[in-house]
């Protein structure tokens, strides 16, 4: 299992009620501080970051980063995974766009379409209208 604090990533395992280990630090970084956490379709744990990136750790050992790549200029408030197709979808809320990407798995990265709200996103789950960006 996975959990978040302010600055930080652990890894606990839920048998022993023990940290394995701290995946990612921000010592006291607020740009850097994880913001949401999501797992991808084969078991990576993916984590947006307050500066706008994303970074991918594999959650077997020796447990490193596999992925970080710079997603938006804004934090990233949310990522979600398809689960049929194992795209990815990350939201910010200051820009109002919705981005799909894909392959993350295999460790590529690959942009595909961007959705602009007509209206600001929710976090909370409210259903939005998408408008596809070309």
């Amino acid at each position: 299992m996975a959990f978040s604090t302010h600055f930080e990533i652990k890894l606990w395992d839920i048998l022993t009620n023990k940290c394995i280990r701290t995946l990612y630090d921000a010592e006291s970084n607020s740009n850097l501080r994880p913001t949401c956490l999501e797992l991808s379709k084969v078991g990576n744990l993916m984590v947006g970051i307050n500066n706008g990136r994303i970074k991918m750790f594999n959650l077997k050992a020796p447990y490193e980063c596999l992925i970080d790549f710079k997603a938006t200029e804004n934090k990233v408030t949310c990522i979600r995974t398809l689960l049929i197709s194992g795209k990815h979808l990350t939201t910010s809320l200051k820009d109002n766009k919705i981005k799909l990407w894909s392959n993350l798995d295999d460790l590529k990265i690959n942009f595909e379409k961007i959705f602009v709200c007509q209206v600001p996103v929710n976090v909370d789950g409210d259903k939005k209208k998408l408008k596809r960006s070309l």
